[in-house]
């Protein structure tokens, strides 16, 4: 069921991405990325608290590009896609998993230390 809720993020690589093949012989890739969530506090002191998605590249011709710039766990990545939940049954209960499915992305420099 797609939450069709499409949105761009700066994100960061937790791992390294995951590669796997779908039953119909299309590609994908996993991997987790952090986020960061910025606001004033009460006393207007900025704070900041990382979210971690589920990502999935599905298409592809973005699961090759992705392996061309090889990407890995601390790359920074611009992406662009919408919000996907699946909800399976699993030892007689439903388990809802919710994925980010990227749409396009860009990686972006690394800072200089």
């Amino acid at each position: 069921m797609a939450l069709a809720k499409f949105s761009t993020q700066r994100a960061t690589l937790g791992q390294d991405p995951e590669i796997g093949t779908f039953p119909n012989g299309d590609m994908y890739q996993k991997f987790g990325v952090a986020t960061n969530k910025n606001w004033k506090d009460k006393d207007g002191e900025w704070q900041t608290k990382a979210v971690w998605l589920n990502v999935q590249i599905t298409r592809d011709y973005l699961v090759q590009k992705a392996m061309e710039m090889g990407l890995e766990k601390g790359d920074s990545i611009a992406m662009e896609g919408y919000i996907d939940a699946n909800t399976v049954e699993k030892d007689g209960k439903e388990k809802t998993y919710t994925n980010f499915i990227i749409t396009s992305f860009e990686k972006l420099a690394r800072k200089e230390d």
